[in-house]
């Protein structure tokens, strides 16, 4: 549940979401309702009714035509994913619009070392699973709970030290020669 801003779109057609419906139905929301918190007020409040057993259908009416984002999509060659910098988390953590599908079309696993490009520099990462796969201030390249892959330095910020922030361009390759 979220507002029809596009921002969840991709997400619930991925999941095979079909339908979605207007929260409107003053039985779904809290009795006050803030101006500044739905997710507590509306969606939190509708999602324990239907959990409850509600039907969605109860909820509103059906929403025809969804707002929808597009986002850039990453571009894979043989030996190379381009993308940019979808969004930079709370911790630092660089969200790209590369996916882990897109590193394995191009060969590269877990435990591999690979060179991201970007702003005329290039700089060695390895691909780990989890932030404590590398020492304390190294950077990795790991998959993130949305399913994008996130440029991360383990216990520091990496949009700081890369200078990098959403609808930034990057490029992801196999290890090659360059400089860190």
């Amino acid at each position: 549940m979220g507002p029809d801003n596009g921002i969840l779109l991709p997400a619930a057609l991925r999941d095979g979401i079909k339908e979605t419906y207007s929260i409107e139905n003053p039985q779904f929301m809290r009795s006050f309702v803030s101006s500044t918190f739905h997710g507590r007020d509306v969606f939190a409040y509708t999602a324990g009714k239907i959990a409850c057993g509600a039907y969605v259908s109860q909820v509103g009416p059906k929403v025809s035509d969804p707002v929808s984002v597009t986002f850039a999509e990453a571009a894979a060659s043989r030996n190379a994913i381009n993308c940019e910098v979808l969004a930079v988390d709370s911790f630092g953590n660089i969200v790209t619009t590369a996916s882990e599908k897109d590193l394995r079309g191009i060969g590269i696993d877990v435990g591999d070392r690979i060179v991201m490009q970007m702003k005329g520099r290039a700089y060695h990462l390895s691909l780990a699973r989890t932030y404590s796969d590398t020492g304390e201030g190294k950077p990795i390249l790991l998959g993130g709970s949305h399913g994008f892959l996130e440029v991360a330095i383990n216990r520091a910020n990496a949009a700081r030290r890369f200078h990098m922030r959403p609808g930034d361009r990057l490029t992801f390759r196999r290890r090659s020669g360059c400089h860190s």
